[in-house]
């Protein structure tokens, strides 16, 4: 597998557009330069899709203030926030050997969720899926929904992190 990115057309009906990744593998944001907007709360351990909902919850509060109840189109950034976060977290609990890690924050005008979990494989599709496999669906969604998202393995070759970003 090689590392990839695919670029989300937001609020288009347009396909995925995909470029392939030239950024190292197993990275984070803070060591690739980027600049984060300090929401003053301290990252907690996630084990659980409700325990990373709950932080992106936690994040976005910081992040919107009175807006994330009062403002509709805020109220669905905010729920597209929790879906993706549901289906990354959940995927790397059932596919992915396990969730390693789990980051959410805010940089500049998008929210970063990092995802690390413990397979090297690449998120299935529908089309990638075993025959009479149920799933593959929520990684079209969250493409769907996010403006990027990168699929980087581990450099120790023991997993992968999944980057999207939700523009804001």
């Amino acid at each position: 597998m090689s590392d990839r990115r695919w670029r989300g057309h937001q609020g288009s009906a347009g396909s995925m557009g995909y470029d392939g990744c030239v950024e190292g593998a197993g990275r984070f944001a803070a060591e690739q330069g980027e600049q984060s907007v300090d929401t003053g709360h301290m990252q907690r351990k996630v084990d659980s899709a409700a325990g990373a909902r709950e932080e992106v919850r936690r994040v976005l509060g910081d992040f919107y203030g009175a807006r994330a109840d009062d403002d509709p189109a805020v109220r669905t950034t905010v729920g597209d926030a929790l879906l993706v976060t549901s289906e990354l977290v959940t995927n790397a609990i059932r596919h992915g050997g396990g969730l390693l890690g789990f980051e959410a924050r805010v940089s500049e005008d998008e929210l970063v969720l990092h995802v690390t979990d413990a397979s090297p494989r690449e998120p299935a599709t529908p089309a990638t899926a075993h025959p009479g496999t149920p799933g593959g669906f929520g990684w079209a969604l969250v493409r769907r929904l996010c403006r990027e998202v990168a699929v980087r393995r581990r450099p120790d070759g023991g997993g992968k992190t999944i980057t999207a970003r939700l523009a804001l």
